[in-house]
C-alpha cells in the first residue's frame, strides 16, 4: 500500500510523490520564512493591509456616492407636492 502523504515519512520508498515535487508546494509562507527577515515580512504585511484598506476605503466612497446620486434622481422624478 502506498502512502499518500504529502511529506515524505520515514520510508522514502513507499511515497507516491517524490521529493522534488513535495519541494515545488512550498507555501508561501515558507516561500518568506526562507527569504525574508522577520521585519521585511512584517513590512509586506503592512503595505499589503494597507493596500486592502485603501481599496476598501474607494469602494465605500464610490458606492456613497452613487447611492446618493441614485437618491437624488430619483427624488428628481418625483412630482412636486
Amino acid at each position: 500500500m502506498r502512502n499518500n502523504h504529502c511529506w515524505p515519512s520515514g520510508d522514502h520508498r513507499d511515497t507516491a510523490i517524490s521529493e522534488r515535487e513535495v519541494a515545488g508546494r512550498r507555501t508561501l509562507a515558507e516561500w518568506m520564512r526562507s527569504r525574508l527577515s522577520d521585519a521585511q515580512r512584517f513590512l509586506a504585511l503592512c503595505v499589503l493591509v494597507g493596500f486592502l484598506c485603501g481599496l476598501s476605503a474607494v469602494a465605500f466612497h464610490f458606492s456613497i456616492h452613487h447611492i446618493f446620486d441614485w437618491l437624488w434622481d430619483l427624488a428628481a422624478k418625483q412630482d412636486p407636492i
